[in-house]
């Protein structure tokens, strides 16, 4: 299977550079170009047109680390200086006895190294291993853009472009386990609302139709628990507009209790997660709203008077 990484080998013995493409070809990489010295190089990069809008003309870079006129350290440095290139992994390829220049390589901003002579299999592995690290840094940058512009859409007053009834995120439990996932594998910040209800009389369908009215940025995710709690997922975990969007629900709730007052209790917990430990939460909250639930209704049916 072809894979489409453009890669640039930048390195002054012809030789090396030949074998290099040969066993990049081979690991099918096959959008690979080569480079003798380190000026070469910077115009393929196209360092001077280091526009903040400008994708990288390359996905990742091997750099020789002893190449005459600019050596692999130093422009290892300048093509990390370059915004377009601020994460893209560079790979020094040396000599077995050069630690203490790639210990200088590291510092100028160097992923990875690999050892001369070239193993094929540490070779290509390494090389994928780089590139799955630059796929993954260019995923979260594209979620981080896009809760930058959300949160400035919403401090500049247009709202109404960033918010609807929370029904256009609501998901199922499979599909929000699968959003559960996803926020556990960006290793970023989200917020998750667990919302408890307590209905005597109304059915769950009017309760879920009521909360899921209710307004709430583009992005939050909704579901109900099996077990009758709510849960939404918020990236960012913006306490504040969690905390309004509680009030609105809970304002929700009361209009439909306003037929039957004692009919519909209401409790919510809020927790914040990174990474994995996200993962626990729904349980944990779940758990946690039926036993207050549980309470609130004994008390609720206890005669008056009775301790």
């Amino acid at each position: 299977m072809t894979n489409h990484s453009r890669i640039l080998v930048v390195d002054d013995d012809t030789q090396v550079r030949s074998l290099i493409e040969l066993i990049l070809n081979a690991g099918s990489f096959t959008d690979v170009v080569c480079a003798a010295n380190a000026d070469n190089a910077y115009e393929l990069l196209d360092l001077n047109n280091d526009g903040s809008d400008q994708s990288p003309e390359f996905d990742l870079v091997l750099l020789d680390v002893r190449m005459p006129g600019i050596d692999g350290i130093e422009a290892c440095a300048q093509i990390r200086n370059s915004r377009r290139y601020r994460d893209t992994p560079i790979l020094m390829v040396s000599a077995l006895n050069e630690t203490e220049a790639l210990n200088q390589a590291f510092i100028a901003g160097a992923h990875d190294f690999l050892h001369k002579p070239i193993n094929r299999m540490e070779f290509l592995a390494r090389v994928q291993a780089a590139l799955r690290f630059k796929r993954e840094i260019d995923r979260r940058r594209a979620i981080e853009a896009k809760l930058v512009e959300i949160n400035a859409n919403l401090r500049e007053g247009r709202a109404e472009k960033t918010s609807s009834s929370l029904r256009s995120g609501y998901t199922g439990p499979r599909g929000f386990a699968m959003m559960l996932q996803e926020a556990a594998e960006t290793g970023d910040v989200f917020g998750l609302l667990g919302i408890g209800v307590l209905t005597n009389w109304y059915p769950v369908a009017e309760v879920t139709s009521a909360i899921s009215e209710v307004a709430a940025p583009v992005g939050w995710t909704f579901c109900r628990h099996p077990n009758g709690s709510y849960f939404v997922l918020v990236p960012g975990a913006d306490e504040t507009a969690i905390a309004a969007f509680y009030e609105d629900v809970k304002e929700a709730i009361a209009i439909l209790s306003t037929k039957n007052p004692s009919g519909i209790a209401v409790e919510a917990e809020f927790s914040t997660g990174k990474g994995m430990e996200l993962l626990s939460f729904p349980s944990e909250l779940a758990a946690l709203l039926a036993r207050r639930l549980s309470r609130r209704d004994k008390a609720a049916q206890r005669p008056e008077g009775a301790i």
